[in-house]
């Protein structure tokens, strides 16, 4: 009776056949098309981009503690680690084609994991109708104010491209996302480099200045902008050497963007009375003059033109 119930039942043998191959007949190779230098393109992506970091989000996220502009960005790149070290050990045991389902399932189980990816569907759906009228609306405009007659054409082709891209085969599609990274890298170095003749570099960029309450609401909202960094974990069962790839390719591009951010961000401390005289002095955009109203108030705007008028 005890033999009988050691023996492993015929079907039990089968499926073990059919997962460990006969003595001297070599497993096949996991098929993994992507390679390592598109998935550094991905990393880098996802940490950002490094253009929309240093250009776009970071500098609204330091009102009320702009004086301390490099403090701010520097202390929410450091508070980010913790995440980033999670993940890094977790994607030693985890390397899946599953995506983040793969990870729900193997920490909560597979049936939250299918409520996870209806959410999960459901607001990127949402996110992608969010985005695309923003930026036809909203961004191009202000760069382009010509656009404005073909605003419902635009919504419809962007709209089409991000699809068409999603759509397209895996290494087309990271291709084209490692080739716009690579962009951003450049222009995000050559508007660091624009900074720093500008600016100049202010040491007291990376001191506490005025309410602390405010430098660390500044740095909270910091740290949150590099929340995507974890997405390319969720390629792992793609990429050619799976979690040891992932690893590298985090372990470099998470310390080199985060140092490019603070780098091109801490200038920014003496930007207040520079940006609102080149607005308002020199004959900028009217979009201009409502950045500096929203961003810096009426009241230092006035003190501006008021010292100019007495110079």
């Amino acid at each position: 009776m005890a033999a009988q119930a050691a023996a492993p039942s015929p079907v039990r043998a089968q499926a073990r056949a059919a997962v460990i191959p006969p003595a001297g007949v070599n497993p096949p190779a996991p098929n993994r098309p992507v390679s390592a230098g598109l998935f550094l393109g991905l990393t880098v992506a996802s940490i950002g981009g490094p253009l929309a970091l240093v250009a776009l989000q970071l500098p609204p996220e330091l009102n009320g503690a702009r004086s301390s502009a490099g403090l701010v960005t520097l202390m929410g790149t450091l508070a980010f680690l913790f995440p980033v070290a999670i993940w890094y050990r977790y994607s030693q045991r985890l390397a899946s084609s599953g995506g983040l389902f793969s990870f729900v399932e193997a920490a909560v189980g597979r049936r939250l994991a299918l409520v996870q990816a209806a959410f999960w569907i459901v607001s990127y759906f949402l996110y992608l109708v969010y985005t695309v009228p923003y930026i036809v609306y909203d961004l191009l405009p202000a760069v382009f104010p010509q656009v404005n007659q073909y605003r419902l054409a635009l919504d419809a082709a962007t709209a089409a491209l991000i699809a068409i891209v999603m759509l397209s085969p895996l290494i087309a599609s990271l291709a084209v996302v490692a080739a716009i990274a690579t962009v951003q890298v450049l222009i995000a170095v050559l508007l660091l480099v624009v900074t720093f003749s500008s600016l100049g570099a202010p040491a007291a960029s990376f001191i506490g200045h005025g309410n602390l309450a405010s430098i660390l609401t500044a740095a909270g909202k910091t740290s949150s902008l590099y929340i995507c960094a974890s997405l390319p974990l969720f390629l792992a069962g793609e990429v050619r050497g799976g979690s040891r790839t992932v690893q590298r390719a985090l372990a470099w591009t998470f310390p080199a963007v985060g140092a490019l951010a603070v780098i091109a961000v801490f200038p920014l401390a003496n930007a207040t009375q520079a940006v609102v005289g080149a607005v308002f002095l020199d004959g900028g955009f009217d979009v201009g003059r409502e950045f500096v109203l929203r961003e810096f108030g009426g009241d230092l705007v006035k003190r501006v033109v008021s010292n100019s008028g007495k110079e």
